[in-house]
């Protein structure tokens, strides 16, 4: 989205003008030259037109193979979605599947949406029917190159190259924004989706996203509305499950390079690793294939008139190819988007190789194909009752659900995976009704191990595991420390992170009218004894009190501190005190409230003082830096 130029007014281009441009290329069905063909003859001088295949050097990863686990799993999904006739809708899209629909539930895209779902079956099959539902009432396959057109003219995104792992490139320029924000702004982003998809060669689903915030010189902001960004993000999310093979930024602005350093904490570590901030892109893309403007040797210069009707033929080539496939294998659900691209394996239907399954001049019609062959289509399977069709194995050989089936059968049976039973995920038994041996399984399906050891209702957490992961945080802590200062500084070091992130959680959770940042040290420390201590301990701090000595200390009081109840100090180290952990997250929340302060744990029972009440009695002395003062100072006078 960047350099913009002035907004006068364009003809968009026709659908005939636009199928004119595409014939232009030197192609039609006739013809023996593709789309793919022309566009590998590169011309002289700039590159103007995408680039249709990778370096020789780049190759996808070899796909991991399943666990019998996991293939059961894929196969309870495909039975779901077998299942599926209509697709809801509430606004007024729904309908019974379709084709298009059908074909896009490939074998490659529900186990997308597994590993997305951490392999919850009933969870990936319900967000694959809400994808399908978005992708109508979006109206994602009725958006058109010449709708989308004026969003791109200036090359705001452009899809260029591959990368080491043959993904394919997509460059995001906000610099070059060109229209005001709207919805087809995020139609936009969809469309090049959907195209960079058509892009990938066989064996890759992931993108790499190259992000150039290169600043515009003809336009000052260039970044899109929050609640457009938010849309994007859901989409991207929810629709686009495991599509992010890298994303690389570069030309970070300092406010966006601020934003990212807040939320890297909060990123899933998977999420984390394909990020990268302000690196060289020749380490991840081969020069030949990099645009000059992000360090590359690609000369490549945006012309709309060449390049759109070029990435649009070569998109729907592409579509074409992959359809004619579909339909030559039979339809199926599940197919492989391996053989679907044309790479080397077979379809569901037909042990043929790809190529043939396109090309063959087959005397009948695609569903006459299916008929004859009967034996390996799923629908006829099921009418006549074979061996081999999932239904008739279910009802006459194994009345169990499918983990269960899997895990108890017996020896001298042998089930490949495509013949394993499978249930539809309504119609799947409890786990009280589980015929493996061993562990009980209650009918709401938790045993003890689902909920805290002391029950009471204000807890989130056994404190007996607390004890022990603690425990353990003292003994890592204790390792190579000279003295007691150095393992409570150790321990504060521990509890320091936590603070910061859970000021803003805690923020973010209280109601819209109070959900406000404290303004001044004596509002950060009643939210900290009460709203935070609430959160970690289920009860208030026991005081607060300022010294009387220093206007710049205050005393947090904590008569059993719950850190100290499982840890007995030997009495050579009678010093020390184990709540430096909790001075560490209160210091952090005093940091990223911006009131930076530092925070100790003293220990103040009257020593060797029998029958003393509290006698872990602890105060945490929080020592605010004296810009803080200064500052509370000059407020207290306005």
């Amino acid at each position: 989205m960047s350099a913009t130029v002035p907004e006068t007014p364009v003809a968009v281009v026709g659908e005939n003008q636009f199928e004119e441009k595409v014939a232009a290329l030197d192609i039609s069905q006739d013809q023996t030259t593709s789309v793919a063909a022309s566009l590998r003859a590169k011309p002289e001088g700039p590159v103007k037109t995408p680039f249709v295949d990778p370096v020789p050097s780049a190759k996808p990863k070899e796909a991991v193979a399943l666990t019998a686990d996991q293939e059961a799993k894929y196969e309870e999904v495909l039975t779901t979605v077998k299942a599926w006739t209509e697709i809801p809708s509430t606004k007024g899209k729904e309908g019974p599947i379709a084709e298009e629909e059908i074909m896009w539930l490939t074998r490659d895209c529900i186990l997308r949406y597994l590993r997305a779902t951490k392999w919850q079956p009933a969870e990936a099959a319900k967000r694959l029917l809400a994808t399908l539902t978005w992708r109508r009432e979006f109206g994602l396959l009725e958006l058109t190159p010449e709708h989308i057109s004026p969003e791109n003219e200036t090359g705001k995104q452009i899809i260029l190259g591959f990368d080491e792992e043959a993904r394919p490139c997509h460059y995001l320029n906000p610099g070059r924004q060109n229209t005001e924000s709207s919805h087809r702004q995020v139609e936009h982003l969809a469309y090049m989706l959907e195209r960079v998809i058509d892009m990938m060669v066989p064996g890759q689903e992931s993108i790499c996203l190259l992000i150039n915030f290169k600043s515009s010189k003809s336009r000052s902001n260039t970044s899109p509305p929050f609640a457009i960004a938010r849309e994007v993000l859901n989409i991207l999310q929810t629709h686009y499950p495991e599509r992010l093979g890298r994303a690389a930024l570069i030309n970070i602005p300092f406010v966006v390079n601020m934003f990212l350093k807040l939320i890297m904490p909060f990123v899933d570590p998977l999420t984390r690793e394909k990020l990268h901030f302000n690196e060289d892109l020749t380490k991840f893309v081969p020069k030949e294939q990099l645009w000059t403007d992000v360090g590359g040797a690609v000369e490549f210069e945006y012309d709309h008139e060449a390049y759109w009707p070029a990435l649009n033929g070569l998109s729907k080539e592409r579509a074409n190819e992959r359809r004619a496939r579909w339909e030559a294998a039979g339809k199926h659900y599940g197919e492989c988007e391996l053989y679907l691209k044309g790479g080397d394996a077979p379809s569901l239907g037909r042990n043929v190789e790809p190529e043939a399954a396109v090309e063959a001049e087959a005397p009948v019609a695609p569903e006459a194909a299916v008929e004859a062959e009967a034996p390996v289509a799923p629908e006829a399977d099921t009418e006549v009752k074979t061996a081999v069709a999932p239904e008739a194995d279910i009802k006459t050989e194994t009345p169990v659900a499918p983990a269960a089936g899997i895990e108890n059968q017996k020896p001298e049976i042998e089930m490949s995976s495509s013949q394993t039973p499978k249930l539809p995920l309504g119609s799947q038994v409890t786990p009280g009704q589980r015929g493996a041996p061993g562990l009980k399984y209650p009918t709401n399906g938790k045993t003890i191990y689902n909920r805290p050891l002391n029950r009471s209702r204000t807890q989130e957490l056994s404190q007996a595991s607390f004890a022990y992961l603690f425990g353990e945080m003292v003994s890592y802590a204790q390792r190579r420390v000279t003295d007691i200062q150095d393992l409570e500084k150790r321990l504060n070091v521990q509890g320091h992170p936590i603070g910061l992130k859970l000021l803003d959680v805690l923020i973010w959770r209280e109601p819209p009218r109070t959900q406000l940042r404290p303004l001044n040290i004596i509002a950060l420390l009643n939210f900290i004894i009460n709203v935070m201590w609430k959160h970690l301990f289920a009860r208030p701090a026991d005081a607060l009190e300022k010294s009387n000595e220093s206007p710049d200390q205050y005393m947090i009081i904590d008569n059993e501190p719950l850190v100290n109840q499982y840890v007995s100090v030997p009495k050579e180290m009678s010093q020390l005190n184990c709540a430096a952990f909790v001075a560490g997250i209160i210091e952090g929340a005093c940091d990223g409230a911006g009131f930076p302060a530092r925070v100790t744990a003293h220990t103040v029972a009257a020593a060797g003082k029998e029958g003393e009440l509290w006698p872990g009695k602890t105060v945490f002395l929080v020592k605010f830096q004296p810009e803080v003062i200064e500052r509370e100072a000059f407020l207290g006078k306005q």
